[in-house]
């Protein structure tokens, strides 16, 4: 019996480079747009996971998915196209949601009203919680117009800074 010895391929070895953000200048609209950066990334993993359930229900659902995805990649990478129309649908979703719902709840009856007020008050709390979160994606968009090209390559370089923490205001 005789054994096939197949050619061996060589083995490249990588080598893990850590880069410490000690070694580069952090400005306050650097540290700020980081901090921004990862809010938005958890708010849009939260359109991610909500909007995989309605996926569920309605494959039209899949659409706010996309949205969803252009907020996680857009927070990122630091790119400010993505957290525009990231920042737009949330604005936007939530200035219909509330619009809408008030006009068909100033259209009901007395007693009608009186059935939705939990519905309604629960809309208009998601609402302005919607309004709330597209202001942060905004002040990120924000962060990142003031930052330069060289600024963004350090960002995108460095992915742990120490002063870390989410922002919610």
């Amino acid at each position: 019996m005789f054994i096939k010895m197949e050619e061996q391929t060589p083995v490249v070895y990588a080598e893990v480079v850590t880069v410490d953000n000690n070694e580069y200048s952090v400005s306050e609209n650097m540290s700020n747009a980081y901090n921004l950066g990862k809010s938005v990334i958890l708010f849009s993993y939260i359109d991610l996971f909500f909007g995989a359930l309605y996926a569920i229900y309605n494959p039209w659902f899949f659409i706010p998915l996309l949205f969803a995805l252009c907020g996680y990649f857009g927070a990122k990478n630091y790119n400010k196209s993505l957290i525009f129309i990231y920042g737009a649908n949330i604005f936007l979703t939530n200035i219909f949601r509330l619009g809408n719902s008030s006009y068909i709840y100033a259209n009901l009856s007395g007693t009608d009203k009186q059935n939705y007020i939990y519905s309604f008050i629960m809309i208009v709390l998601c609402g302005l919680l919607g309004i709330w979160i597209s202001r942060i994606v905004c002040r990120f968009y924000s962060e990142l117009s003031k930052l330069n090209i060289e600024e963004l390559k350090i960002l995108k370089l460095v992915r742990h800074l120490n002063s870390r923490r989410l922002v919610y205001w």
